[in-house]
């Protein structure tokens, strides 16, 4: 698994057509990332994507700690 790692929109798209039953879209996976995303995981096997985790962020805060 790589953090951040290399994909297409190609790839995601085939992976999620796959993972979730329904016909291969085009949506812009690389657009998404790009604009909403803390990172991403790619995992490939022979060099084939065949997981992808996006750590999705809209903007507000959900991460916090108590001050030291």
């Amino acid at each position: 698994m790589i953090w951040r790692g290399e994909f297409t929109n190609t790839e995601v798209n085939a992976l999620h057509a796959s993972a979730f039953s329904h016909p291969v879209t085009s949506v812009d996976w690389w657009g998404r990332v790009q604009r909403h995303s803390l990172g991403w995981v790619c995992a490939r096997s022979a060099g084939t994507l065949v997981g992808f985790v996006n750590v999705a962020w809209d903007g507000g805060v959900h991460a916090f700690r108590a001050p030291s």
